[in-house]
């Protein structure tokens, strides 16, 4: 095999010596002389006149096409030199390569077993695999397929606008020029801000919804689709969330808990080791099964399990409230005491500010987990009150 490199930039600069040097190739045996557009930057018309001129000296049998993508025409110019008499045509899958790639290999199988009369070596089965291969090849090289690559992109077959959407399902050749499953890929019809009535519909028929065409709730699934897309969210690319609001507006999905509010803060403090940390607090309340919880305050930090509140009742709080009142609270604010280390805190001068000594810290810190401990053992006896009251009350039954 012959690799002609830069051969169509020097046929442009001196024809005849170009010519001379493949055909010298040929007489001195090589069964394939191609001719390389090394830098792409030939156009299709010039690879025609150009390849049925070195056809003169080598006949079409032997003759091959290299052809880079840099005016993204590596396979309109693939196409064109076979058309010309070429007979081999080297490419890649996905079209990779330097700079800006090589011709596609992917979309010149497609064109050249579906729209022309030549033989490439693949039958139907083989070609039903196209898409598969595709991007099999792009998972392992760890990048995303290309969505409007031809023939095998996702968006390929792929119909948003409601008259669009409408003609295909009267009769698909009006917008797709062969059959998806040829090639192994699919028609996909997208719902968004754009979409009318025939796309949700044909989006039903994909997931398995069968629903009456004439049902006033799809109007109303196509509003609140228009409106979310106002609002910033996106369907096209998210067919199991269209699906969760199709089904919610068909009344098919269960409510299984209704959020009343939230609240959420954040504290950044330096802590006794004088780091600057941040921790943040949730406030959820929700009603599960028409019952309202109560507001349900935990600070909780990894790794550690949540509080049981009053709300789960007394056999929850008793355990707690047990361990909370077996402890002891010990110790007082270490001013009164003289608990801290050190004396009198003296200054340190730590990230631009004033802080106090490690001993006095320490025992600050000790003073408030200790403060903290006791408001919890009273939190959590309130608690048990609170549930053996609604207990008794139960029991005692309503007054007359």
């Amino acid at each position: 095999m012959f690799d002609a490199e830069h051969f169509f930039d020097g046929y442009k600069a001196n024809p005849a010596y170009a010519i001379e040097c493949i055909r010298a190739a040929y007489d001195a045996g090589a069964r394939w002389v191609v001719l390389c557009d090394t830098n792409g930057g030939t156009l299709p018309h010039e690879i025609a006149e150009i390849v049925d001129k070195a056809a003169e000296v080598v006949p079409g049998a032997s003759l091959g096409i290299h052809c880079h993508n840099d005016t993204e025409n590596a396979v309109a110019n693939s196409l064109a030199a076979v058309n010309a008499g070429a007979r081999q045509i080297q490419g890649t899958l996905n079209g990779l390569g330097e700079r800006c790639g090589n011709a596609n290999l992917v979309s010149l199988i497609g064109s050249l077993t579906l729209k022309t009369g030549y033989d490439c070596g693949i039958d139907g089965k083989a070609l039903a695999h196209l898409t598969h291969v595709s991007r099999m090849l792009d998972e392992r090289l760890n990048r995303a397929p290309s969505r409007n690559a031809a023939y095998v992109g996702e968006s390929a077959f792929a119909h948003k606008g409601g008259l669009h959407v409408s003609a295909v399902a009267k009769d698909p050749r009006t917008y797709e020029h062969i059959e998806p499953s040829l090639v192994g890929n699919r028609r996909h019809i997208v719902v968004s801000d754009q979409a009318g009535r025939s796309n949700v519909l044909a989006r039903f028929a994909e997931i398995g919804l069968d629903i009456d065409p004439k049902e006033p709730r799809v109007d109303s699934l196509i509003e609140q689709v228009k409106a979310r897309e106002f609002e910033g969210y996106a369907y096209d690319g998210a067919e199991a969330s269209f699906e969760l609001l199709a089904r919610r507006v068909l009344g098919e999905v269960p409510v299984y808990f209704e959020l009343n509010r939230f609240r959420v803060m954040d504290d950044r403090r330096w802590n006794a080791r004088g780091d600057l940390v941040t921790e943040s607090e949730a406030t959820v309340t929700v009603e599960v099964g028409g019952r309202g919880g109560d507001d349900g305050r935990q600070r909780q930090r990894p790794g550690e399990r949540p509080r049981p509140g009053a709300a789960q009742g007394a056999a929850a709080a008793l355990p707690a409230a047990r361990g909370y009142a077996s402890g002891r609270l010990q110790g007082a604010h270490p001013h009164a005491s003289g608990g801290h280390r050190g004396g009198y805190p003296r200054a340190d001068r730590v990230r631009g500010r004033q802080r106090p000594a490690m001993g006095y810290r320490r025992g600050f810190a000790e003073h408030h987990r200790r403060v903290l401990h006791g408001a919890l053992r009273r939190h959590h006896l309130e608690a048990l009150s609170r549930a053996l009251s609604r207990d008794r009350l139960a029991r005692a039954g309503p007054r007359m």
